[in-house]
This record gives structure tokens, sequence and C-alpha cells, in this order.
């Protein structure tokens, strides 16, 4: 599949038989190749500087690391409870964060060495985000009877 933009240059996207993105070609001429694992999972990444990036999953589908193409590597971990993200970590900068009982995000902490910032959530009874707090500011949302963002 091939796009023009507004000055006639050319994007080319190619896939395999069973529709896969394989490869993407800018009109750069920048290449990115595009790898997957047989459960239709992305793997890898290579560009035209055969500089590449990867991926590797849990058995249950869930993105455990990704090296990507400068070498820095992201790692996921996830609770074992209700199965969606806890943390994530790149060299020494790590991110926690919680859901609340009905899966909205409650807090978010990032940490790196013995620094340590933290922001809360608060949501209305309708769900809706209505507060947002770290340590150098509180921001606040107000919503109409409607549910709309005034």
């Amino acid at each position: 599949m091939t796009h023009a933009d507004a000055q006639d240059r050319c994007t080319t996207w190619s896939y395999d038989a069973a529709g896969k993105l394989v490869e993407r070609v800018d009109a750069n001429e920048h290449t990115l190749r595009y790898r997957w694992d047989k459960l239709g999972r992305l793997i890898g990444l290579e560009n035209e500087n055969d500089s590449k990036a990867t991926f590797l999953y849990d058995p249950v589908g869930r993105l455990l690391e990704e090296k990507g193409f400068d070498g820095l590597v992201t790692r996921y971990q996830y609770d074992p409870d209700s199965g969606r993200l806890a943390s994530t970590q790149v060299g020494q900068r790590r991110i926690d964060i919680t859901f609340d009982a009905v899966g909205r995000l409650a807090s978010r902490t990032a940490r790196q060495g013995d620094q340590r910032q933290e922001e809360t959530f608060a949501y209305d009874g309708n769900g809706k985000l209505i507060q947002a707090i770290n340590a150098d500011s509180k921001l606040q949302w107000f919503h109409d009877e409607a549910g709309n963002l005034i």
C-alpha cells in the first residue's frame, strides 16, 4: 500500500500473507521492518541503520520488557491479583501506579534514586476525574449536571 503526501512523496507499507505489517518505507526513505511471533505479537523492529528494538511478553501476552533502538530497556510489572500494570522501570527511574476498586488510576509515584514524586487522583460519583494532586500543585475539574466539563 502506498500513500503520497501533498508534495507527492510516498510512504509504502508492505504486508505478509497473514496481513501483518512487515515493512514501512517513509517519504524520506527511512525503513522500518517489523517482526511478529506466532501469536501475532510484535517482537522486533529494525530500521535502515540495522538498529533493533525488541519486545518480550509473558505467557498471557503482557509486555514484560522492551529494548529500544537506543539500547534502553523498559521493564513492566503487573499486579498478580488484578493483572493490571503496576510499575515500569527504565534504568534507575521507576514508576509505580495503583488503581481503585473500579479500575481508575488512583496514584502514580515516580522514583529515581532518592527522589520521589507522587500524584493522586480523585473521581466524582459518575467516575469523572475531578482532582489531581502532587507536592507542587492541586488541579481540579468541575462538571455540570450533564457531566460536561465546565
